[in-house]
């Protein structure tokens, strides 16, 4: 069964070729060209996974599926806390 994206994630693409993922305003992976290679990072419910890939669109489909599966195994996460403004 194919992975989805849960609809608040979003990639934000970079003038020098690397790519973030986002979750709602939380940066969760990123995607970055590192000496000739593509290096990942998935940052989720407190874990930062590492890996390598041959070329950007295969690190993009790694970071997708880990948190399309992670979602699936353990439901969404919250959405992080927005910044609120004390008024007095």
């Amino acid at each position: 069964m194919p992975h989805t994206l849960p609809a608040p994630c979003h990639w934000l693409l970079f003038s020098d070729g690397g790519c973030a993922l986002y979750w709602h305003r939380s940066n969760v992976g990123l995607v970055e060209p590192r000496d000739g290679k593509w290096c990942t990072l998935v940052q989720w419910r407190g874990r930062m996974l590492y890996a390598t890939a041959g070329f950007k669109a295969q690190g993009m489909r790694w970071v997708e599926r880990w948190v399309a599966a992670s979602c699936e195994r353990d439901g969404l996460p919250r959405k992080p806390r927005e910044a609120r403004r004390r008024l007095h």
